[in-house]
């Protein structure tokens, strides 16, 4: 029965409140999402090299603004050497509200943050 349910995901992003102090939240959420891939990595294989996440931050620098700080953002690129978007994580993926990261404090709807905030996630 659960099969027969859909998600309309433009409504559950519109209905997912996230204040404008909170405009970060999904890159938080994407850093623990490194974080959590790393630790998967480690766990599989604990001979693995430690782990690395990079944050490339990108700004609009055609701008006339007083000095870097001011540029507005444009985007966000992470990198980490994690075990990758496995079978299991693209499952969760694709599960509105998700339960499978529960134990690690995941609450299914990271990727509703992204599209909140940001034009477009890949």
């Amino acid at each position: 029965m659960a099969e027969m349910f859909g998600v309309d995901i433009a409504g559950r992003v519109r209905n997912l409140k996230l204040h404008k102090n909170e405009s970060l939240f999904p890159l938080f959420e994407a850093v623990v999402n490194s974080i959590q891939a790393i630790e998967d990595r480690r766990q599989e294989n604990p001979e693995a090299p430690s782990g690395e996440i990079v944050i490339e931050v990108s700004r609009d620098l055609t701008l006339d603004v007083d000095g870097l700080q001011e540029a507005p953002i444009t985007s966000f690129v992470i990198h980490d050497n994690g075990i990758g978007f496995t079978e299991d994580n693209f499952r969760s993926f694709l599960q509105s509200d998700s339960t499978y990261k529960e134990s690690r404090g995941g609450k299914g709807v990271g990727r509703f943050c992204w599209l909140k905030v940001f034009t477009n996630a890949n």
